[in-house]
Order: C-alpha cells, then structure tokens, then sequence
C-alpha cells in the first residue's frame, strides 16, 4: 500500500495483529519506493530491545502511547 500511495511519513505500531510493526518496518526499508520515507513508531511496547531494533532498521522517531 505504501508503494502505490507514495506518502510523505508514516506511522507505525509495532504491535499489529497479523504482522509485527517491525517486519513492517524491514519490509519498508528494503524496498526501493519505500526506503526514504520517514517512519515515526507508536507503541505502547517498553522493550528496549524493540526501540533499539527499530532505531537500527531506520525509524526517524518514537511516539510512546
């Protein structure tokens, strides 16, 4: 859906029923339509681990619900 609505920013949970905020996120920035659009999380998540995989994979922020 990203690729086809080409949008400025996004804002991704981590946690998703189906697919996990963070595969989501790998799968943003691997793809070549996708990779330089900035991808604010919200997550309710307090692992660090989750913050500190997220941080590594590019995400431009955290918004913590």
């Amino acid at each position: 859906m990203a690729r086809l609505l080409a949008p400025e920013i996004i804002v991704l949970d981590l946690q998703m029923p189906k697919l996990g905020g963070l595969d989501v996120l790998r799968t943003l920035k691997r793809g070549a339509e996708t990779r330089d659009v900035p991808v604010i999380v919200v997550t309710t998540c307090g692992d660090p681990a989750a913050y500190k995989a997220a941080a590594e994979w590019g995400c431009a922020g955290f918004l913590t619900k």
